[in-house]
């Protein structure tokens, strides 16, 4: 087995554990476990993640175990570790009666704290998530009977929270308390939370965390309620009025009239999985789409004439309104299926009519859309507000010369075609000259808006500083601002 950090942690020898501490932790071959302790506290989880084994960590100071390690399936009595390798097979920790258990996962490591008591197992879970780390998620996960999280302090929630404020943190846990709830409503920066809007994961139902939410008149940030039916949820109504929430996603949306309530919320922005099949018979001609950006997949499949005339009827609906600042899709959620050209043709008619939009995301991991992309790209092209083009991938493989993009940019001087990672698509040469001019482009637009005072000596110094050795952009500048130039060659004689 590969040796954990030796700067960070010490071998325990096994007739140094107590009993409780070991017996019930070994690998799949029935070997125990190897126990560290720390020799000093870690600077990152990272340190852990460069352990590369599956082993234990004894805290000496309230006797709980930290079991590193892939999981693999957490049951009610036992939690069974994916192998790493051959020298770290997989491994198998049963739970006795009394011990408390609660679940760290990370990006690239997953923690599993064993002890006797709540409060020991809640000390040694705000000891780790107080470690930096460079992951994007968290979960937290515990059951009733292994863990009561009201235990977790306010001090110890505001750790998690103030060391990973860009993460998303989700809570699959019981009886969060009134204070807990107030704290997660109330808490003064914007976060990004998973969460269980039900009486098994709130002690008074979410009674509290909703009604906080109503209250809050700074941005929230961003809710992901887990993949449940709300319907009869009046909690969950509520919550929909709560103006603070920047983002509301749902993973999965089926009942109609959830559809209608969702559609109704005061939120910034809703992200949701419509299940079509479920969706079918919707009157969307007379649905209310509060929500002006919105993030939709379409679990469909294009086969039904019943599922294609929904999606067309959802994009027709869009166009009616009129009001929409962002739309997000994903036409082919989990499918491969070929994208009827009637259901492009309605999208394109939603984007002509938002002349407001600023964002448009396209997501197709099978390149369902890419036949229809020059026709989205003449619609793009003639939208002068827009943006940001989103795209999960560009299609090099037909427009390996990037045609369609160069001849967009040279149309829509306002636009960036951006991957999901907010990355620009280029070709490290002609795109990036074009990028580049349409910034210069811009940024004589603004000058429209200066007095005409401060507009001769401006134009003068960006003609001599950032356009002298630029025939396009010199010619653009003095075809556009010919009088502030004519002024300035005025005072300067």
């Amino acid at each position: 087995m590969s040796s954990p950090n030796a700067q960070l942690l010490k071998l325990i020898p096994a007739s140094q554990l107590k009993r409780h501490q070991h017996q019930r932790i070994c690998y799949k071959d029935g070997d125990y476990w190897p126990t560290y302790k720390f020799l000093r506290a870690p600077e990152s989880l990272e340190e852990l993640v460069e352990c590369h084994s599956i082993f234990s960590i004894l805290q000496e100071t309230n006797d709980t175990r930290i079991l590193v390690g892939p999981l693999q399936e957490i049951g009610s009595d036992a939690v069974s570790f994916e192998a790493v390798d051959a020298k770290n097979p997989g491994g198998l920790v049963t739970l006795a009666d009394d011990d408390r258990c609660l679940f760290l996962m990370y990006n690239h490591v997953n923690c599993t704290i064993v002890g006797k008591s709540d409060v020991a197992v809640a000390e040694t879970a705000a000891f780790l998530w107080s470690l930096q780390d460079e992951s994007w998620r968290i979960e937290i996960c515990c059951s009733t009977r292994r863990f009561n999280f009201s235990v977790v302090s306010l001090d110890q929630l505001n750790g998690l929270f103030q060391t990973h404020p860009n993460v998303r943190i989700k809570l699959d846990v019981t009886n969060i308390s009134l204070a807990q709830s107030r704290f997660l409503a109330e808490y003064p920066d914007r976060i990004d939370l998973i969460l269980d809007l039900s009486a098994e994961a709130f002690a008074d139902g979410g009674d509290t965390f909703v009604h906080c939410l109503r209250e809050r008149k700074s941005s929230f940030g961003a809710l992901v309620l887990f993949a449940k039916d709300y319907t009869q949820n009046e909690n969950f109504r509520l919550l929909l009025q709560a103006e603070a929430i920047d983002k509301l996603v749902l993973p999965y949306v089926g009942p109609q009239q959830q559809i209608h309530l969702i559609f109704s919320a005061l939120v910034a922005e809703v992200d949701l999985t419509i299940e079509v099949d479920a969706a079918q018979g919707l009157d969307w001609s007379r649905m209310n789409i509060v929500p002006k950006e919105l993030t939709i997949a379409f679990k469909v499949e294009y086969d039904s004439e019943a599922h294609t005339d929904c999606v067309c009827s959802f994009f027709r609906r869009l166009a009616e309104l009129g009001d929409f600042v962002k739309l997000d899709f994903d036409l082919c959620y989990e499918s491969d299926s070929s994208v009827p050209s009637r259901v492009v043709t309605a999208l394109i008619d939603a984007i002509d009519a938002n002349q407001n939009l600023q964002e448009l995301a396209l997501y197709q991991p099978h390149g369902q859309v890419t036949p229809y992309l020059q026709d989205i790209f003449a619609a793009v092209a003639r939208h002068e507000g827009l943006e940001f083009l989103r795209l999960d991938a560009y299609p090099a493989e037909t427009d390996p010369q990037y045609n369609m993009l160069k001849e967009l940019l040279k149309t829509n001087r306002n636009i960036q075609v951006i991957d999901y990672n907010w990355y620009t698509f280029t070709d490290d040469d002609e795109i990036d000259r074009l990028y580049a001019f349409n910034d210069f482009f811009g940024d004589c637009q603004d000058l429209l808006e200066e007095s005409m005072e401060l507009l001769p000596s401006l134009v003068g110094e960006i003609l001599t500083q950032c356009a002298s050795h630029d025939f396009r952009r010199s010619a653009f500048l003095m075809a556009n601002h010919t009088e502030a130039l004519c002024e300035l060659m005025q005072y300067s004689f």
